[in-house]
């Protein structure tokens, strides 16, 4: 099934109760749409500004904005995405760190960029993390139509994460602290709507 980005901003001073509000909405709207499967949202606040994006799968974009604008969770735009999991690329002597903060690497890519290309780019992401002890690569994710890819790190200093970009020769036009909240923690609202646990079987 199609993955998407569903990215979203918040005005600062966003409160927990009304950043739960909103978990707990997009979470009961797969009651009314069961076809949307929500796999997760990366989280960047600042003392200015709040945004981030969540992870969805969907049979289309049109059935993902229908399922947005009925859950009322205020959003910028939806993207399609493809995931790039790092252990799909052969690595030497890299263990991921189990330690250390998680980092969103943005990097905006030449137009011009092939497929072939973000492949080679890809593998010497990969094949380069043994130089990093602690720097770890989760998983990114690639808007082919804007040539920009969403990283998620892990890292005990952003600089580790820039420092890897240069030897690697590959943007890293900004990098930032970023949270994870997991479906996982929400198991229970699941449970209530009699909604299954789709993350237990549909990734590892």
């Amino acid at each position: 099934m199609p993955q998407f980005l569903v990215v979203r901003e918040f005005p600062p001073g966003l409160s927990e109760a009304d950043s739960e509000a909103n978990f707990a909405r997009g979470i009961t709207g797969s009651f009314h749409y069961p076809e949307v499967r929500w796999h997760g949202t990366y989280g960047v606040s600042t003392p200015d500004r709040i945004h981030g994006f969540c992870v969805f799968e969907a049979p289309s974009p049109e059935t993902l904005l229908a399922h947005a604008q009925y859950c009322g969770v205020p959003f910028v735009e939806i993207r399609e995405v493809a995931e790039v999991d790092p252990r799909t690329f052969p690595t030497v002597g890299v263990e991921v760190p189990a330690e250390g903060s998680l980092f969103l690497i943005e990097r905006r890519m030449d137009p011009a960029l092939s497929d072939d290309e973000l492949e080679a780019l890809s593998f010497r992401s990969a094949n380069c993390l043994a130089g990093f002890p602690g720097l770890g690569w989760e998983r990114s994710y690639w808007d082919a139509e804007r040539k920009v890819s969403r990283c998620i790190f892990r890292s005990p200093a952003p600089a580790l994460v820039r420092e890897h970009a240069t030897r690697v020769r590959i943007p890293c036009n900004s990098v930032e602290d970023v949270t994870f909240v997991d479906p996982a923690a929400w198991a229970w609202l699941y449970d209530q709507f009699g909604l299954p646990r789709h993350w237990e079987s549909s990734r590892s």
